[in-house]
């Protein structure tokens, strides 16, 4: 029976969890999550652990903070006054928000701490610094030669 290579495109069913059992992630059911191995669309160490699957097994796969999300960067925590805010929106500790980059993509950030005139907002991602926990199942091992037509 076929195993998963590298560069092999699969389909998998994944659900992704935190240690204290929090669904974080879980694709629809019938609705896999298409990839090449080795393209990076996911971790790179989980699509590692993927190398040697077949079809119909399954895996837990935990991954470390430097593996996944990252650790958290304290240059990613920044303070800065109310009135740059929008004030149509709701300022408060534990609200997200978004800023418009140059780019024309938005940073989201977490209100962490307030004062009468500033805001301390932390754009880390919130999964930084924690563990993560995928349960992955192999659905399907593309055949390359039904692809090529």
């Amino acid at each position: 029976m076929k195993t998963v290579e590298m560069g092999d495109k699969i389909q998998i069913s994944c659900e992704g969890k935190l240690q204290d059992g929090q669904v974080f992630l879980k694709n629809e059911e019938n609705k896999h999550i298409s990839l090449t191995v080795g393209e990076n669309a996911l971790f790179p160490a989980l699509e590692k652990e993927l190398i040697g699957m077949k079809v119909g097994e399954s895996k837990n796969i935990i991954l470390e903070p430097q593996d996944s999300f990252g650790n958290p960067d304290p240059g990613l925590i920044m303070e800065t006054s109310k009135d740059n805010l929008n004030p149509d929106i709701s300022i408060e500790i534990g609200c997200r928000i978004g800023i418009d980059l140059p780019t024309g993509k938005k940073l989201y950030g977490l209100i962490t701490e307030m004062t009468e005139d500033k805001v301390t907002v932390d754009f880390n991602h919130p999964l930084a610094g924690k563990t993560v926990i995928f349960t992955v199942t192999l659905i399907a091992i593309e055949d390359p030669l039904k692809s090529v037509n």
